[in-house]
């Protein structure tokens, strides 16, 4: 890398929000990054782990002089690229920032945020001294992006910093399963109905450093999970929550591509008890999933400030039927058709379908009384089972399938009559 040498002493004037103070740096110690990313307890192309980093991400610096209590302001927003080899992340437009020469910095970052983030430098507040205000998951699943943070505060040392990402969204992903084998079911589509999206990002003043790494789940490693219980320490703080948006997914083909003919890809979930994808795991081997959901933390059910859940007697659409209301509490959608299974097993194009006899239809499904937590992956699998039924014509809020039960009556024999049979002719 090319070196750049000032004189015994560099001086630089950063203003602070009431004064103005000049700061001593280090000869040629310019300020780099390394980065981490733990698991979402995450998709590549827009979602990041360790196996899959950030092209870049924003920094925030401030600087606290030895045995002051209050900071000033360093760099603000300034972006950092990752090198085309190696593992440091240099300054995007090639003008270095140096390292102070006593004290220490704190540094905050972002990846995939919005707008232009608050920053308060020597905040009095627990929410930190970063916000992100006015924060909006993106409505379509593919365009969706995974919003990261790090904070690692009182550095002193001039190498490069590690910055260990945590990630600010949950993550949703969605499989069938079918336990009846007297029916088939195929399924193109599902839709996350009436969550909220917006809302209001603090991050933390303490560190992100501990890592969340998991062990793999599958023989390649592709996937590592954690624990649903884990507690992940020192997270950001979500605020101000509202919207009721209605987030639609269409399965994809194996390899995670769409389908360009304009036809929906069929997911077929036969009554083996077996666990199909709808949302593509790993495609290819790699730590992506082009249909998992980023979606805004929440907690559902009642109580202050929680997402409302539809209770099962509220109409779904409006009077014409044409469109789904959004005040209604968030629920599920299953789109799919099931079939009558006639024989041994399911012959396509003659076992009856008794949901969906033109296609695929709507199926609503009670969404669980729970919580989605900032930095963990939850699924959700649709399991048809050999009896009951959890699914509901979003036009009239009737059961999906009716079981077939039967009345019996018998006929009492009728008296035939009398007769005599001689034994001897």
């Amino acid at each position: 890398m090319k070196k750049c040498f000032f004189g015994a002493i560099a001086v630089l004037a950063l203003a602070s929000c009431s004064n103005e103070k000049v700061v001593e740096l280090s000869q040629d110690q310019e300020i780099k990054f390394t980065a981490t990313a733990g698991k979402a307890l995450s998709r590549a192309a827009d979602g990041y782990c360790n196996k899959s980093l950030p092209d870049n991400f924003q920094v925030w610096a401030r600087h606290k002089a030895e045995s002051a209590s209050t900071y000033t302001s360093y760099f603000a927003g300034e972006q950092y690229n990752k090198p085309e080899s190696g593992n440091e992340y240099t300054q995007n437009d090639g003008i270095k920032r140096y390292w102070p020469q006593s004290g220490s910095l704190d540094f905050f970052a972002i990846v995939n945020g919005q707008g232009a983030p608050t920053w308060k430098v020597n905040p009095t507040s627990p929410e930190g001294a970063l916000t992100v205000s006015n924060y909006q998951v993106e409505a379509t699943p593919g365009a969706q992006k995974d919003f990261m943070y790090a904070v690692t505060p009182g550095q002193t040392t001039k190498t490069a910093t590690t910055l260990n990402f945590r990630h600010a969204l949950s993550q949703i992903e969605f499989q069938a399963k079918n336990q009846n084998s007297k029916i088939y079911v195929k399924v193109t589509g599902v839709k996350v109905m009436n969550v909220k999206d917006k809302g209001t990002f603090a991050l933390p003043v303490a560190s992100t450093a501990n890592a969340y790494v998991g062990t793999p789940t599958e023989g390649d490693g592709k996937h590592t999970t954690l624990p649903g219980n884990t507690t992940i320490v020192n997270q950001g703080k979500w605020s101000d929550k509202s919207g009721a948006v209605q987030y639609a997914i269409t399965t994809l083909k194996a390899d995670a591509t769409e389908i360009n003919d304009g036809n929906k890809e069929v997911k077929e979930v036969p009554g083996n008890n077996t666990a199909v994808s709808l949302t593509v795991t790993d495609p290819a081997n790699q730590e992506y999933n082009p249909n998992t959901l980023y979606v805004l933390p929440q907690s559902f059910g009642e109580g202050e400030g929680n997402t409302p859940l539809w209770n099962g007697t509220d109409a779904l659409m409006n009077e014409g039927k044409t469109a789904y209301q959004t005040t209604t509490g968030a629920y599920l959608i299953l789109t799919c058709q099931i079939f009558n299974v006639a024989g041994a097993s399911y012959v396509d194009g003659t076992d009856i379908a008794v949901w969906g006899e033109n296609g695929a239809k709507d199926i609503a499904v009670k969404l669980p009384n729970t919580e989605w937590e900032q930095g963990k992956r939850y699924v959700y699998t649709f399991t048809f089972t050999e009896s009951g039924n959890g699914g509901y014509d979003p036009g009239d809020n009737k059961p999906v399938l009716t079981p077939i039960t039967l009345q019996v009556t018998v006929d009492d024999f009728v008296e035939g009559g009398n007769t005599d049979v001689n034994m001897v002719k």
